[in-house]
This record gives C-alpha cells, sequence and structure tokens, in this order.
C-alpha cells in the first residue's frame, strides 16, 4: 500500500494519523476520546486500512509466486482419499 501514496499523504494524513493514535492512549476526557476515535476512523478509512476501505479503493494486495505455490501444495495435501483414489488403509499394511 505504501506505494500508493505520496509525500502529501505521509506528511499531511499518516503522521496526523499516527498523532491522534497517540492522543488516544493519553486522553482521560471521554468527550475528548469519541471525537479522536472519529477522525481515527475516518483517517482508516482514507488510507484504506481494513480490508474493505481497500475494496473500495479499488486496491489489491499483490501475492507472490511462492504463495501462491504454497497454497497449491496446501489444497493438494489435503485432499481426501476419494479425491486422490488412493486407498487410505495403505498406511496400515506393513513392508518387508
Amino acid at each position: 500500500m505504501s506505494a500508493e501514496f505520496v509525500g502529501p499523504d505521509v506528511l499531511g494524513g499518516l503522521h496526523l494519523l499516527a498523532e491522534l493514535y497517540q492522543q488516544r492512549w493519553l486522553v482521560v476526557d471521554a468527550h475528548l476520546l469519541v471525537k479522536i476515535a472519529a477522525e481515527i476512523r475516518q483517517g482508516e478509512v482514507r488510507f484504506g486500512l481494513s480490508p474493505m476501505d481497500r475494496r473500495r479503493l479499488q486496491w489489491e494486495i499483490e501475492k507472490g509466486e511462492t504463495a501462491a505455490e504454497r497454497t497449491e501444495r496446501r489444497r493438494q495435501q489435503k485432499r481426501t482419499p476419494a479425491e486422490t483414489g488412493a486407498d487410505p488403509r495403505e498406511v496400515l499394511k506393513l513392508s518387508c
């Protein structure tokens, strides 16, 4: 996602959002906390910090080839004996 941000986004928005997060933990007044939380929510939407926000912004997280390969290997391992045609009792046989 960082590739999508330009200088003003970082300086004007992300730094402000970081400051709001810091204030959120320091504020004691409940009324002020509610206001800060609302600002944080708006900032999170603006910068695509949730899956739904990324979808709205039409951002996709790229998957590397290794991630796709691992997923395929996991899917292959999860196949049932009925799908593979293997006899599950084969593991019980002794080899001499």
